[in-house]
């Protein structure tokens, strides 16, 4: 049961990515695993060369006496009305006429987006604890059940993502100019952000067949963001206002699972069938949502 990442509407754009992992396996107690897991994302953001840019921003420059280029905008996304399906002439302002792009080339129904070059470094860190209790090894329940396993673990993971400090862009977070869902509080949070979750689980595991087995396991997630910086913008607005996706408040997370896991080969493919149910409660929003899913893997 992996935690559900949301994406960010401005993610990183003509840009290089490297993934660094640092992990540390302990099994030397019977039964008992300890690991911890670093992992360093290293992104270089690259800034369009002048001749790709869709168009640049031109503002006089009173010391030179000339047009100087500001910031060239090198991405735009367009908005809900766009996708409806401006891409098609034939669909656009007027369908007779299939000249027409319809609303492709007006400017309002972009958000401009600037992407200069920047190098963005994100770290994760992943503490994880687990003991496997066989029941075989257990007096009486050994008569009934043998091939059940009951694994209580706990994890911790820390997210950070910093590139610059809120003391270096205080424009940003000005409650006095912007607001939580505007460009600038955003990028904030693309370059800066801090979270750690904790996590108690469960998992009985039954070894139904030798190739079939099922797991049954409860997880219970509390998620804490810690970036004081920006939950001190937020408290000068009113609370119904619209928070960004990236910003999460203090999110508890109870996810109940079961899974079934089939082994087999066929023609020298290994093939690995898993069909599951999912329940996940948001204690925080006091919703429940159920996900149903089967999976096939095949593989040398």
């Amino acid at each position: 049961m992996e935690p559900i990442h949301i994406n960010d509407e401005l993610d990183f754009y003509n840009a290089r990515s490297n993934t660094t992992t640092f992990q540390c396996l302990y099994t030397a107690v019977r039964n008992l695993t300890l690991e911890a897991k670093v992992l360093v994302l290293m992104q270089k953001q690259f800034e369009q060369d002048q001749e790709k840019a869709l168009f640049r921003d031109i503002e006089y420059d009173p010391i030179s006496e000339k047009f100087e280029p500001d910031e060239r905008i090198d991405f735009m996304v367009p908005i809900e009305q766009v996708r409806l399906g401006a891409f098609y002439p034939d669909h656009g302002i007027n369908a007779l006429d299939p000249t027409d792009t319809g609303l492709i080339y007006d400017h309002a129904n972009w958000k401009k987006r600037r992407y200069p070059e920047r190098n963005i470094r994100n770290q994760l860190t992943i503490l994880k604890a687990k003991y496997e209790i066989a029941f075989v090894d257990l007096p009486f329940v050994n008569k009934v059940v043998e091939d059940l396993t009951l694994t209580p673990m706990v994890k911790y993971v820390w997210d950070r993502a910093f590139d610059r400090s809120a003391e270096e862009i205080p424009r940003t977070l000005n409650p006095a100019l912007f607001l939580p869902t505007d460009d600038e509080p955003i990028e904030y949070l693309r370059f800066n952000r801090r979270s750690r979750e904790d996590i108690l689980g469960v998992r009985l595991d039954y070894q139904f067949t030798p190739k079939l087995n099922v797991v049954g396991g409860f997880q219970y997630r509390k998620f804490t963001n810690r970036d004081k910086n920006f939950k001190n913008y937020l408290q000068t607005f009113s609370d119904d206002t619209d928070v960004p996706n990236l910003y999460r408040p203090d999110l508890r997370t109870r996810i109940l699972g079961v899974q079934a896991i089939n082994r087999g080969k066929w023609l020298g493919f290994y093939i690995v069938i898993l069909a599951g149910y999912r329940r996940t409660t948001h204690l925080f929003e006091n919703s429940t949502s159920t996900t149903t899913f089967v999976r096939a893997m095949v593989g040398f």
